[in-house]
């Protein structure tokens, strides 16, 4: 796969910001980490009380 002009000078740039802020990255993924520990809660609340069946759940 060849990679565009203007997709190269996109990836240029977040890396670019990135590397000039690198004080939002913690807070960033602090941020994702809470998100996913509510997720994960709201996904055991909604199997304990029977709201999804996890007997037909697959892993992925």
């Amino acid at each position: 796969m060849k990679t565009s002009h203007s997709q190269l000078a996109n990836l240029t740039w977040k890396v670019a910001e990135a590397k000039d802020s690198p004080s939002r990255t913690p807070a960033a993924i602090d941020q994702q980490v809470s998100f996913l520990n509510e997720r994960k809660q709201v996904l055991i609340t909604a199997a304990v009380i029977g709201q999804i069946d996890v007997t037909t759940a697959r892993g992925v």
